[in-house]
């Protein structure tokens, strides 16, 4: 699948497999409960990007072997695969970048799949900042960020690929050091609204209250997968 004059969307995903993802919410829930909830995560996370109109959507997985329980999951979107590359984060993510650009993309937009509410007017603010900017970037409440964005520029992939380079990855600090590499590189750049990852116990309540606004406002479309896993698991804690 060719991505040429295309805007591209990448979702890093995980197998979803107990005991493997969403670790830090055991043993608040089980290995298995977790599981299913990142499950969810996935169904939601694509399910938006799907709303965007006039991207092509990229799944980048891992472990290697993820990719036919992944397309069972997400049976009925017409996605393009590809395994992650790389032994840290940032070389994951600079290979999805560079694959992309090989291809012919345009502007290239990678997420994860830890906010499930994430709506797709963020996605669209993306690829709109990187009509005039280098770099789009999305800051998580964690220190990190949840979004990264780059446009196709000719002689600036050695600056691109500084980005990710020398991070502190999983830690506090990694926004923070991404726009220092980019105030360094001499890219422009723009910051998208502040999200949430979920990866505490805690952040599921505030999920679930969040869920419970969106519905109040009449939004029934987005989390909806989400929303069912955690009223299984609430009705799975009321019975113990």
């Amino acid at each position: 699948m060719r991505a040429s004059g295309q805007h591209i969307v990448i979702v890093f995903v995980k197998a979803p497999r107990p005991g493997t993802v969403k670790t830090r919410l055991t043993p608040f829930l089980s290995a298995e409960e977790s599981a299913r909830l990142y499950r969810a995560f996935i169904q939601d996370t694509v399910a938006t990007v799907s709303g965007v109109k006039g991207v092509l959507i990229s799944v980048a997985y891992t472990p290697s072997d993820a990719q036919p329980s992944l397309q069972t999951l997400l049976n009925g979107h017409a996605l393009d695969w590809f395994p992650q590359t790389g032994d840290t984060l940032g070389a994951r993510l600079w290979h999805a970048f560079h694959r992309a650009f090989q291809r012919g993309a345009a502007r290239v937009v990678t997420i994860g799949s830890d906010s499930p509410t994430l709506p797709a007017s963020i996605l669209t603010q993306a690829f709109e900042g990187l009509i005039s900017s280098d770099v789009v970037i999305g800051p998580a409440t964690d220190g990190g960020y949840y979004l990264i964005g780059l446009r196709r520029r000719k002689g600036w992939m050695d600056a691109y690929q500084r980005l990710f380079e020398q991070i502190a990855w999983s830690t506090e600090t990694v926004f923070r050091q991404t726009i220092e590499a980019i105030h360094t590189t001499d890219l422009t750049c723009i910051e998208l609204p502040r999200w949430s990852d979920i990866d505490q116990p805690d952040d599921l309540i505030r999920l679930s209250d969040e869920i419970d606004r969106l519905r109040a406002a009449g939004d029934t479309a987005r989390a909806v997968h989400t929303e069912r896993i955690l009223t299984d698991i609430k009705k799975y804690e009321r019975s113990s």
